[in-house]
């Protein structure tokens, strides 16, 4: 993806984002789950706080 920033294993205060994008003003994150649903990945984004201010790397500062 040209003109994108992105990470992968993105750090936060209770774990890890599979992958974090910057798109502008946007941020996507992406939890990957092999073998559950995906009520479960959005339940994991919500508990670990990715999308509140949780991730503590790159993607916060967007670097």
């Amino acid at each position: 993806m040209l003109g994108q920033w992105s990470t992968v294993e993105e750090t936060s205060s209770f774990g890890r984002a599979d992958c974090v994008l910057l798109n502008g003003n946007n941020v996507f994150i992406f939890e990957f789950k092999r073998d559950k649903t995906a009520d479960e990945a959005l339940n994991q984004i919500e508990d670990a706080k990715y999308a509140g201010g949780g991730l503590t790397g790159q993607a916060e500062n967007g670097l």
